[in-house]
């Protein structure tokens, strides 16, 4: 461990930690162990009946890398717990430099286990440059460490990263000149998520372009693997709502999340940061949407638009359950203390309570909920767009085109008012 007395409690407290989990990894039971001045770390078996002498300070600092109710209990570093919907536990060992190490499913005492962790956390970081110049992976490299992935949102830049890796750990020698579509078409087809995959591809080919690393575009006409059609998420009906609101008080963290999502129509990413300070003076809650960045705004205290006079009940139900809170904090759906709510937390709440209801549907149906009521209402896709945040108007009409259709029979709810003014709708019989 060298000679140097100066050596710093950090350095120490990791050579400790290296040498115990080396002990423990051969099968040997930890007795106690010494530190010695000039960086030494000594391990005494507990089967061996030694007496050890040493100073207060090397003491102490072994008791501070020890629980109190175990001496020989070692805390591991750099574990990282993620709790499948099962309710299993999967321990993972972060890595910085690339994708975290999964763990065996055993006991955290276990020699196996702890063999697997000290390889995950001694294993060298990957060398970011070790590609030539020229070749896919230093472009990959260079464009990943550019100031123009910063002009992306995090969750995109994070979905770049993610498959950049990949894309650098099996094609990273290739020279970039050499890249053809066939090639980026076949890792396409057989990526996990073949979309993400393809956004990957086209992001860093275009950067490769401006920088002058390639001429041409090979992801021209790279096309995306065909799969039976699906709608995703399936969207909330006024049934499942009405459910909902039946099972689940107003003053209920659940029923105020529903509430806000369904009249906001908010991925979210974005709900969870609404709150009082976006309401303008207009009465029209305007906000910047994290995955795109462009504004959505959504009638708040103002006078509802003619085509969602008819969905007042919605926003006065949202109200009511916001008024409900106990506390008032910045935002609408903080905690009792203050803090602001994860995406993901509230889209297990919403889940979870559904499910409790009999509905199996997520926290995004009720986004696609407030976009089919307002094609229903006689919305038109620029008006939805601008109250979802929806920049495509493809995208609407993917949403609302069973609605659509539905509608140009019996005609809109605005629609069919203006048949009644004009005498155009059949007479009611009265008995």
């Amino acid at each position: 461990m060298g000679n140097d007395r100066s050596i710093s409690s950090r350095t120490t407290e990791r050579a400790i930690e290296r040498a115990v989990l080396g002990v423990l990894a051969a099968g040997v039971e930890v007795g106690r162990v010494i530190v010695h001045s000039g960086g030494k770390v000594e391990i005494i078996a507990a089967s061996c009946d030694v007496r050890v002498g040493s100073t207060q300070n090397e003491v102490e600092l072994c008791d501070a890398l020890f629980t109190k109710k175990s001496p020989t209990t070692v805390t591991l570093k750099g574990i990282k717990r993620v709790k499948a919907p099962s309710g299993q536990m999967y321990l993972y060992v972060r890595r910085n430099d690339g994708p975290d190490v999964r763990l065996p499913d055993l006991p955290t005492s276990d020699p196996e286990f702890l063999k697997a962790y000290t390889a995950a956390r001694e294993a060298p970081k990957r060398v970011q440059g070790r590609h030539k110049a020229g070749s896919i992976g230093a472009v990959f490299t260079a464009c990943l460490a550019s100031e123009d992935i910063h002009t992306v949102s995090p969750a995109y830049r994070a979905m770049i990263r993610r498959h950049a890796d990949d894309i650098w750990e099996s094609y990273g020698p290739g020279p970039i000149r050499g890249l053809e579509r066939r090639h980026i078409q076949k890792d396409v087809d057989n990526a996990n998520a073949s979309g993400h995959r393809r956004k990957t591809w086209r992001w860093v080919v275009k950067w490769a372009i401006l920088n002058g690393f390639l001429d041409s575009d090979p992801t021209e006409r790279v096309a995306l693997p065909r799969t039976a059609p699906t709608d995703g998420h399936p969207a909330w009906t006024a049934d499942d709502v009405q459910a909902f609101r039946n099972h689940w008080p107003l003053e209920t963290r659940q029923r105020l999340a529903m509430e806000l999502l369904q009249w906001s129509g908010a991925r979210i990413s974005d709900a969870v940061m609404l709150g009082p300070q976006h309401v303008g003076k207009d009465g029209v809650i305007a906000y910047t949407q994290k995955k795109t960045g462009s504004m959505a705004y959504c009638p708040w205290r103002c006078v509802l638009p003619s085509y969602a006079v008819a969905l007042s009940t919605d926003r006065e139900t949202m109200h009511a359950a916001i008024d409900a809170r106990e506390e008032h904090h910045l935002t609408f759906l903080a905690t009792i203390h203050g803090k602001s709510r994860s995406a993901n937390s509230i889209g297990g709440v919403i889940s979870s309570a559904a499910r409790a209801v009999g509905i199996e549907k997520s926290a995004h149906g009720l986004r696609k909920y407030r976009a089919t009521q307002l094609a229903h209402a006689g919305a038109t896709p620029h008006q939805i767009g601008a109250w979802t945040g929806h920049e495509s108007l493809r995208e609407i009409e993917h949403y609302t085109k069973s609605v659509n259709r539905h509608a140009a029979v019996p005609g809109t709810p605005t629609e069919q008012e203006s048949g009644k003014t004009l005498g155009l709708l059949p007479k009611q019989h009265h008995k």
